[in-house]
């Protein structure tokens, strides 16, 4: 490089060190202009580039500087962040491994490397890679902090603890390691260590909206519910989210002197079914339409005083204040669900549910005596969510893994599965009695007559046990370790449903314990129910069982 190239080249340093951007980047091109057959001038603009956000500048300069240098890794590495930015995925990923190459001792690559794994769902890939790093450097902070965060996102929680607590300790004041740390301690169901770390990390970043949604939900967890419903209305802004817009105000809890309140479904069905019970208090007081999805729109029509309950998407009549079902409790200051409609606030058509159980009568030819138990094993899956995806591996069955419960004297089985895993229904376990209905079952009004026409139902966490519950029905559900905010972290019952009985894993992924204890419940539901007593399922409880209600 000339004396000349050499001052462009520092005066581009100089103003970038100092700030002056424009200046640092009409310098930088000027220094490349002198000498194209340097790279160093086109790197330094790239990283400028990526710094004012023009990432797609950035990696068109980037790509001729590595065609200048192939074996520089560094600039390799920062072509990989522009098209990562850029949204560049392939090529990225192409970048970075061929920095990592070149470098094989340079840790950062491999963090922004496995960070793009991460991102396009191939998490385990990504967390093999940093393990080797750690190995090999394991003094390596960055490297140690990136493998703990990867470990608590794919459940690898007991491995991420130590790494993300001496991050924490490293630094006290880092948020976003607060906020890691938290969740790996909550889903090894240790809310109360979570609690203070997620309050530092909100202490840190007020009105931070991912933490307080964390925050909310770890109270609600531990029963601290005001709180955290409070928290909770975070969900609209955490991670970039943006709430659904209206065009009239939301509804907080007030007089409404005669106008209509839209109460509309906002998350999955379960959810909807378990809220729907303030739609009978809420319909006495107020008008009100509901917006419910499809398969729910019968069902919810039931409900006495609702002059409307149209389908999400459709068109929606007159309102003029809205509010999502999960804020009610909320608005309604009724953290404790003292004000709403008591079990059961569902119903379904007496007659269909009659035609359903002679229907299964004829079919699986029970004794007197005999139960009629509902089977529902896995949840839904959305193929476009991955962390949807994971979290219903965890609450989900196959079949085969009730095989334990195939020979069980007086027990006849009959399918609740939609989706998918139905088709496992063709297939049950040997010996067992199996009736598979769901061909007939359009919507939630077909599947609340069917349970009705059942003496149980034993399900996994999903809408079959909210429906269930919701219609006053035995229900037997078998619950993941790492449980969902409303059903708390212990107990076996819950104030949302009197009539349920949960059955929790012991340990993360220990269903075969959880399986033996439910297996153990339903015989004795199954004594009890042959010899007429009044509540089968709860009166076969061990004396000294805990039970799960609310605080006073």
């Amino acid at each position: 490089m000339s004396t000349f190239e050499q001052s462009w080249f520092e005066r581009a340093r100089a103003a970038h060190r100092e700030g002056r951007l424009e200046d640092a980047e009409n310098a930088y091109r000027q220094a490349w202009r002198e000498n194209q057959s340097d790279p160093a001038p086109a790197h330094l603009l790239g990283l400028l580039l990526i710094e004012r956000q023009e990432y797609s500048a950035a990696a068109a300069i980037l790509r001729q500087a590595v065609k200048l240098a192939p074996q520089n890794g560094a600039i390799q590495n920062t072509l990989a962040h522009a098209c990562l930015k850029d949204l560049r995925h392939e090529e990225a990923e192409t970048a970075f491994r061929n920095a990592l190459h070149l470098e094989p001792n340079r840790p950062d690559y491999a963090v922004g490397l496995a960070s793009l794994l991460h991102d396009l769902g191939r998490s385990e890939e990504a967390v093999t890679l940093m393990r080797g790093v750690v190995t090999a450097s394991p003094d390596n902070e960055a490297a140690e902090e990136a493998l703990g965060t990867l470990c608590a996102a794919t459940g690898a929680l007991e491995e991420a603890v130590p790494y993300l607590t001496r991050a924490v300790l490293r630094q006290p004041d880092n948020p976003d390691l607060l906020l890691s740390l938290a969740g790996a301690c909550k889903d090894l169901g240790r809310p109360e260590e979570a609690e203070p770390l997620l309050r530092r990390a909100l202490a840190l970043r007020p009105g931070h909206p991912t933490t307080e949604f964390n925050l909310g939900y770890v109270l609600m967890l531990l029963s601290t519910m005001q709180e955290g419903y409070a928290l909770y209305e975070a969900r609209w802004h955490r991670d970039g989210r943006q709430p659904r817009p209206f065009p009239c105000p939301r509804w907080e809890g007030q007089d409404t002197q005669g106008q209509t309140i839209l109460l509309w479904a906002e998350q999955g069905m379960g959810d909807t079914l378990q809220f729907a019970r303030y739609l009978p208090v809420l319909a006495r007081r107020h008008r009100i339409v509901v917006e419910v999805d499809q398969p729910l729109v019968r069902l919810i029509r039931h409900i006495p005083g609702i002059i409307s309950v149209v389908p999400r998407g459709a068109t929606l009549p007159h309102y003029d204040l809205h509010c999502p079902l999960l804020s009610l409790p909320h608005v309604m200051n009724d953290p404790y669900i003292r004000n709403a409609e008591p079990v059961p606030y569902l119903s379904a058509s007496s007659a269909d549910a009659a035609q359903w159980k002679n229907t299964i009568r004829q079919i699986l030819t029970p004794r007197p005596g005999d139960a009629l138990i509902g089977l529902c094993w896995a949840g839904s899956i959305r193929d476009d969510d991955a962390g949807h995806q994971h979290w219903n591996a965890q609450r989900s069955l196959p079949l085969s893994a009730f095989a334990a419960f195939s020979q069980l004297p007086g027990a006849h089985f009959v399918s609740l599965q939609k989706g998918p895993p139905a088709q496992e229904a063709k297939y049950p376990p040997a010996g067992m009695n199996l009736l598979d209905p769901t061909i007939h079952l359009s919507d939630f009004e077909d599947t609340a007559a069917l349970i009705m026409a059942l003496d149980l139902v034993m399900t996994v966490d999903t809408s079959v046990a909210h429906l269930a519950g919701a219609l006053g029905k035995p229900v037997l559900m078998l619950n993941r370790f790492t449980t969902d905010w409303r059903w708390r972290m212990h107990g076996n019952r819950t104030a949302w449903y009197p009539s349920m009985r949960i059955v929790r894993q012991p340990t993360p992924g220990d269903w075969e314990t959880a399986l033996g204890e439910a297996r153990s419940i339903l015989t004795r539901f199954l004594v009890a129910f042959r010899n007429g007593e009044a509540d089968p399922l709860h009166g076969s409880m061990e004396i000294g069982s805990a039970s799960e209600t609310f605080p006073a």
